[in-house]
C-alpha cells in the first residue's frame, strides 16, 4: 500500500491527516508520531492476526518519515539526533 493511497475511511476528508499532524506538531513531532506508530504496528503484528497489514502500516509510517526527510534542505546525521530538524 502506498502511504499516500486513499483508503475508504479517509476518502471524505479534505486534508491528508499526516500532513495536518506534521503541520501542527512540526517536523520533530511528526517524526516522533510516525516512529511511535511504527513501534505500535510492528510490536502488535505477531499478536493481532493481521501480520501483513500491520507490517505494511509500519512501513507506511517509515515512508512518511522518508518523504519528510526528502523535503528538508539537509538530512540530519545520526549524531544530530533531535538536532536542528529532529
Amino acid at each position: 500500500m502506498n502511504p499516500r493511497e486513499h483508503v475508504p475511511h479517509y476518502a471524505d476528508t479534505q486534508y491528508e491527516t499526516i500532513d495536518v499532524i506534521f503541520d501542527k506538531l512540526g517536523v520533530e513531532g511528526g517524526i516522533a508520531f510516525c516512529l511511535g506508530n511504527m513501534i505500535k504496528y510492528s510490536t502488535r503484528a505477531l499478536y493481532k492476526g493481521q501480520f501483513r497489514s500491520d507490517v505494511e502500516k509500519a512501513r507506511n509510517y517509515a515512508n512518511f518519515i522518508l518523504e519528510k526527510l526528502d523535503e528538508l534542505p539537509d538530512e540530519p546525521s545520526a549524531k544530530d539526533s533531535y538536532g536542528q530538524y529532529l
